[in-house]
């Protein structure tokens, strides 16, 4: 390698290292001081705050509505979900950043891998950190509206019991309890006020917050708006029925506890043990690159442990 293609690719190393670091401040320090200002209970009654809401909410229906390639789809469905406010064309250029730098990595520390296998390794590192960093805030938001959804409900029950209509008592959710529960009732109540069916507004929060605990609560008030009854004691036997559903969820989630760490590491020794070999002795793998087999067995072995992440992600992911 000549010495002007090292600077090159140490120069788009850096470059990476510069985009990514820039990357992840901007979504947990600046996205998350925006949001907990934006959505706390007490802001939400200024008059700033709600503009903001309602311009988000149109800016999302028309991009998820429109007709866009999937991959643009996908993208901005995890956007909407996660509640990150990033423009897509960031999402893509931060892909196109670790693309280019896990080129430039395996160039440089590992040239015996065949360069088709660096390309398919470094469009899966690509494009997999960031999904992985929006299903993590996806995954996160969704155990925080978990946690306050039965405290939701008795509040819905408590206003229904008094008197109070079905919109009313979603309100009062909205203005009550922080965020991201409160912000998605308030979602419901603009999409109310906008013209849409209750039915309609709490099958569009189900598709941002895709829980069965929540679709529980949709098919109870899709029931009571065509057919009548009692919803006040519904939602009440619901409520009870979740938070025994939680107590179950705690007690799995630490009876597999070991079975979740024995799969980290599982997955992630083979590179490990591989990244240690090559800087104990740097020669190690450089004896057998030339054999016919080398490249075949890099392969098998990439897929293998696909396999067994994939394998091991089924086996430790209980259903309560």
């Amino acid at each position: 390698m000549t010495l002007m293609m090292e600077l090159i690719l140490y120069g788009i190393i850096a470059l990476g290292v510069f985009m990514l670091v820039d990357a992840v401040f901007y979504f947990w320090y600046n996205v998350g001081d925006k949001g907990e200002q934006r959505l706390k209970k007490r802001l939400r009654k200024e008059e700033e705050v709600l503009q903001s809401y309602d311009n988000e909410l149109k800016k999302h229906k028309n991009e998820i509505d429109s007709d866009s390639f999937f991959v643009d789809r996908y993208f901005r469905g995890l956007l909407l979900k996660s509640d990150t406010p990033v423009s897509l064309a960031k999402v893509y250029l931060i892909i196109s950043v670790l693309f280019l730098c896990c080129i430039a990595i395996f160039n440089v520390l590992a040239p015996i891998i065949p360069f088709f296998i660096a390309i398919i390794a470094s469009a899966i590192v690509a494009f997999g950190f960031p999904i992985m960093l929006f299903n993590y805030k996806i995954n996160k938001r969704i155990r925080a509206f978990e946690a306050l959804f039965p405290d939701a409900i008795d509040l819905i029950v408590r206003n229904l019991r008094i008197g109070r209509p079905l919109n009313s008592a979603i309100n009062s959710v909205a203005e009550e309890l922080p965020d991201p529960i409160g912000r998605e009732f308030y979602l419901v109540s603009q999409d109310i006020a906008y013209g849409k069916n209750m039915s309609a507004a709490v099958k569009d929060m189900l598709k941002r917050i895709s829980i069965p605990n929540l679709r529980f609560f949709v098919v109870a008030i899709q029931i009571q708006s065509e057919s009548g009854g009692n919803l006040a004691e519904i939602l009440d036997g619901l409520s009870k029925i979740i938070r025994g559903r939680f107590r179950l969820m705690r007690k799995v989630s630490a009876l597999t506890a070991e079975g979740r760490f024995s799969a980290w590491f599982l997955s992630a020794f083979p590179l490990g043990m591989m990244a240690i070999m090559n800087a104990i002795n740097p020669g190690y793998y450089l004896k057998v690159a030339d054999h016919p087999y080398f490249s075949s067995a890099v392969v098998v072995v990439f897929i293998l442990l696909i396999i067994n992440v994939v394998a091991m992600r089924i086996i430790t992911n209980l259903k309560v």
